[in-house]
């Protein structure tokens, strides 16, 4: 497993590519208007992330994830198996 900490902003950041075979991977928002979803996520078409929650995610094979935020930038921390 790997840990990873990405800066969430008002545009679509990536946040797992495509692997060739499904994935949980755990998410743990460091604040309240973090949103997931494909390449196309906003903070309205997004699901929305609990702030400290650890969040377990199934990514299947091929699929790809991106977050957004509604307001300023936040870190997401993203823990997920090693490539």
């Amino acid at each position: 497993m790997k840990t990873d900490v990405y800066q969430i902003a008002q545009t679509p950041v990536l946040i797992r590519a495509a692997q060739p075979e499904p994935e949980t991977i755990y998410l743990d928002p460091t604040a309240q208007d973090i949103y997931i979803g494909g390449s196309d996520v906003t903070g309205t078409t997004g699901v929305a992330l609990t702030k400290s929650v650890l969040t377990p995610i199934f990514i299947r094979g091929g699929q790809t994830l991106y977050a957004i935020t509604k307001t300023g930038t936040h870190p997401l921390i993203c823990l997920c198996e090693s490539p």
